[in-house]
């Protein structure tokens, strides 16, 4: 590494000495992430300042020189730079809001012209970089929180913006005197903020911020893989800062997709792991950012690759039949099995589970029409789809063993890559997943998971989507399908109530530990009957009468027959759905 400078400033130092035009946030540093619990640290250490006498140091800045004279990439401080800037923004705003344009508002956007945009409107003395740009430009000027942006990063920059107009409201309204004094609060704020102490530290050369920037995650700063591989892509892709431009606007595209899947736990991070597993030997998310590095020669290559199996999963999941079926090219393939993979990927989502990514990832690779067909694809989905409500949701084993199953799969998958081995892919999907499960011994046995099921205990309120695909898949086999009701028209009913009424005779104890069994749950097609949810069972069972569903037809018997609904009721009628649930989730079903 070569040499670096470091000095004692203020805040007030950065913003107005000529010798730093501007502040560049660079490709390679994650977006803007402060919440809650740092913005509040913020105000009460820099703003507030309620500690008379104490130095208060913001940290350290860490920049580099760049090829621009007087402008610095920032390396260290991107978090607290922004947060000033839109803690002064806010207060110029709140300053119009309860003073008006005066002659100390127009200092003030005079000082933000100067020391937040810099020498010229064109030029930010921060500058950021990718999505949060825009919004960044639209809130220094002209306070705007009106748009709807997307991004998480931007999202959180209006929050911050709003978090401090507030605060500063707040803080105006307890000050009880005349506005004389009430600026001269506002203003000491601003004081308080600029007299800041900190240690600037400027890198000779600008290449050295990406290995400081790594050199974080070593030292114990919280880093995730995601910032890491981030940093690293933009630093081994050579080119021109356009192209680099391009990669970083790839990066941000799989970054959305990924959030826009909404499924349970499955970060960038574990994407970037499972992409990673699926072809190379199976390793945790601490060994991950070192093999990468290792491992990669071309990481131009990497990241398009990345952004493909992305943009497949965006397909896979939120698509239509008919565009899963185009996607995976099949136009001329029944749409029944593209509806069976938009199927089952909505019941994997709802199980709260996500080591089935792996294996999904690396189908989505090999997504060629040449190597798989979409009957084959949606059967072998339906397989781990039942398997993984078994293990996962009734069971509730834990996942690092399936995950090694499906890297183990993935990476057998991943070797067939010639047309000539199209038949071994199509056995490998046919009896792979299960005769992998036979061979790491997966499965519970059936005596098992009928116990567990008989214990299965989901407060709707919280599992809605999972409860409503558990009962309308025990319907629809107790009915043989002949109606056939899918989730969207159903809604979920407690027979015993959440709130007991006098027409209950059941202990409190019972009653806490049977309510949300599913043997207590029902659906009934169309809007929840809330005026009949707190009755007594006399006066309930009419409800169940009025449908359709054999399920509700064999409820009405059972009522009848034990002229009481309680406990035992509950507990045997569990046990009846344990027993047609085996069938349901066979793993090896056709």
């Amino acid at each position: 590494m070569s040499g670096f400078k470091a000095r004692e400033a203020t805040l007030q130092n950065l913003f107005d000495s000529g010798d730093y035009d501007q502040f560049v946030i660079p490709h390679y540093q994650r977006s803007y992430v402060w919440g809650q619990d740092e913005l509040e640290n913020f105000w009460n250490d820099f703003i507030e300042r309620k500690e008379v006498g104490q130095l208060y140091l913001l940290g350290s800045i860490i920049v580099s020189r760049t090829k621009q004279k007087r402008s610095f990439g920032v390396v260290d401080g991107q978090q607290r730079l922004i947060t000033s800037s839109v803690f002064i923004t806010a207060l110029k705003d709140v300053w119009s809001e309860k003073f008006g344009r005066d002659e100390e508002y127009f200092s003030l956007e005079r000082f933000i012209k100067k020391r937040v945009l810099g020498s010229n409107s064109a030029i930010f003395k921060i500058d950021v970089a990718g999505s949060l740009k825009q919004c960044y430009i639209d809130m220094i000027i002209s306070g705007s929180t009106k748009k709807e942006y997307k991004n998480e990063d931007q999202k959180n920059l209006h929050r911050a913006y709003n978090y401090f107009k507030d605060k500063l409201r707040d803080s105006y309204d307890a000050n009880q005197a005349n506005d004389n004094q009430r600026k001269k609060l506002l203003l000491q704020k601003l004081e308080n903020l600029l007299d800041t102490n900190l240690v600037l530290v400027i890198l000779d050369d600008e290449d050295d911020a990406y290995e400081v920037f790594e050199g974080f995650n070593a030292r114990g700063v919280d880093l995730s893989i995601s910032d890491l591989f981030k940093n690293l892509f933009l630093q081994k892709i050579k080119g021109t800062e356009e192209e680099k431009t391009r990669a970083l606007e790839e990066w941000d595209n799989i970054i959305q997709i990924v959030t826009e899947l909404r499924i349970p736990k499955f970060t960038i991070n574990t994407f970037i792991r499972y992409y990673w597993i699926r072809n190379h030997s199976f390793i945790g998310e601490r060994q991950l950012y070192k093999k990468i590095k290792k491992e990669t020669k071309n990481y131009r290559e990497l990241l398009s690759d990345m952004h493909q199996i992305a943009e497949a999963l965006r397909v896979l999941f939120n698509g239509s039949p008919y565009e899963i079926r185009d996607f995976l090219g099949h136009p001329e393939a029944k749409a029944e099995y593209a509806k069976s993979i938009s199927d089952s990927l909505r019941a994997l989502r709802v199980m709260n589970t996500q080591s089935y990514m792996v294996w999904l990832m690396s189908i989505a690779a090999k997504r060629n029409k040449e190597f798989i067909s979409l009957k084959m694809f949606a059967r072998s989905l339906g397989q781990i789809e039942r398997f993984s409500f078994r293990y996962f949701v009734v069971s509730k084993l834990p996942a690092n063993r399936v995950e090694k199953m499906y890297a183990k799969f993935s990476n057998e998958l991943f070797k067939l890559s010639d047309i000539r081995d199209k038949q071994r892919i199509a056995t490998l999907l046919d009896k792979g997943i299960l005769d992998r499960i036979e061979q790491d011994k997966l499965l519970p046995p059936r005596e098992q998971f009928i116990a567990d099921f008989g214990l299965l205990c989901l407060k709707p309120n919280n599992n809605k989507n999972l409860v409503r695909y558990i009962l309308t898949q025990i319907e629809n086999q107790l009915s043989s399908g002949e109606k056939g009701v899918t989730q969207e028209v159903v809604t979920i009913e407690h027979i015993m109530p959440q709130r007991l009424n006098k027409g209950w005779n059941i202990s409190q104890t019972d009653h806490k530990n049977c309510v949300n069994m599913l043997g207590n749950l029902t659906i009934l097609k169309g809007a929840s009957n809330s005026s009949a949810s707190n009755k007594a069972i006399n006066e309930k069972i009419r409800h169940f009468k009025d449908s359709d569903l054999k399920m509700n037809g064999d409820l009405v018997d059972l009522i009848n027959k034990k002229s009481d609904w309680g406990k035992d009721e509950i507990i045997e009628r569990q046990n009846a759905f344990a027993e047609a649930s085996d069938g349901i989730w066979s793993v090896d079903k056709r």
